[in-house]
């Protein structure tokens, strides 16, 4: 008797262990599919992000081009021009530019030696539309050399850029990983993108008839929409990162210690596979496994071109970061 106990225990033991077996093995493989498809989506959602920032990135870059070569001497030669042509109708708006202009606190550009008047023009641009010009104001803006590179400008790099942004945008609904609102496909600041390409097209489209009325888009553009972008993708890279360990990790640059600047080495193995960054991080700052901070001022100074506080800090104040 107590041998066929036995037994039949040996047995209900055997068929515990193989089936826990079998569900270790199913949930192992379950495990593995989920991250595998995890790792799928995020390359795929950083390849599109990249994508969508590196054309912000030619966006600005062009964009500071031009003002450095042509500002303000295009903007004086184009009030010249409306001034000479609707002399009442300028002095009537020129003087609410310039309140519209201090009320939204933008500062002149000093190292383009750029004034107030300068800023209050570009806002009597937005105004223009209101004033009937004459046939000879539409072809004499085109002999102002710093107007004809804008045209270019916008015609080959700005607006093709922002329709590859939408274009990738268009094409990848399915990486975003907010839910719609009701109102917007994606969030309000990319429907405001949009706007802004959608009216740059209009603009253009006058140009092509010979129409100069307006000189930009009526349509703002929505700064935030780069922020936004950029923090999603070192964001989604990090988490890449983490899933693959095919990309080196803070941790090779930082010690979890909070010891700041003093962390960092003089050097750092890079030999792994993935881009380095080239962001500076100030002394006094703290990073960590994931510091947001420093992230989005990486974004600033090495996607959009921005200064941060390393660039103008005293020699030894900064130190690159490796890749991330």
């Amino acid at each position: 008797m107590s041998d066929d106990w036995s037994a039949n225990w040996s047995m209900v033991a055997s068929a515990v262990t193989l089936v826990g077996g079998y569900l270790g093995k199913w949930y192992s493989e379950r495990r593995e599919k989920r991250k595998a498809a995890a790792i799928e989506r995020k390359k795929h959602q950083v390849l599109f992000l990249g994508r969508v920032v590196a054309a912000f990135q030619v966006n600005y870059e062009v964009y500071v081009t031009y003002t450095a070569m042509y500002l303000p001497q295009s903007t004086r030669a184009w009030a010249r021009l409306i001034e000479q042509h609707v002399p009442v109708w300028y002095q009537e708006n020129i003087v609410a530019a310039k309140e519209v202009a201090v009320a939204k606190g933008t500062l002149p550009r000093y190292d383009l030696q750029q004034t107030l008047d300068d800023l209050a023009v570009e806002e009597l641009t937005r105004r223009l539309h209101k004033c009937e010009l004459p046939a000879a104001y539409h072809k004499a803006v085109k002999d102002i050399y710093g107007m004809r590179a804008w045209f270019a400008l916008v015609k080959t790099t700005i607006l093709p850029r922002q329709e590859e942004i939408e274009q990738q945008i268009l094409a990848n609904l399915h990486l975003f990983d907010e839910d719609p609102d009701g109102r917007h496909v994606v969030n309000s600041l990319v429907t405001q993108l949009f706007a802004y390409g959608a009216e740059y097209r209009r603009v253009v489209a006058m140009w092509d008839a010979g129409d100069y009325t307006h000189i930009t888009s009526t349509v703002g553009f929505p700064v935030k929409v780069v922020a936004y972008f950029n923090h999603a993708f070192f964001r989604k890279k990090g988490e890449l990162a983490k899933l693959t360990y095919e990309l080196q990790t803070y941790d090779c640059c930082f010690a979890d210690n909070n010891e700041g600047i003093s962390a960092v080495p003089d050097t750092c193995d890079t030999k792994q596979s993935g881009s380095p960054h080239t962001g500076t991080i100030t002394a006094g700052q703290t990073v960590n496994d994931v510091d947001h901070s420093t992230r989005d001022s990486m974004v600033a100074s090495s996607v959009l071109g921005m200064p941060d506080a390393a660039d103008t800090a005293a020699p030894g104040t900064g130190r690159r970061l490796c890749s991330c």
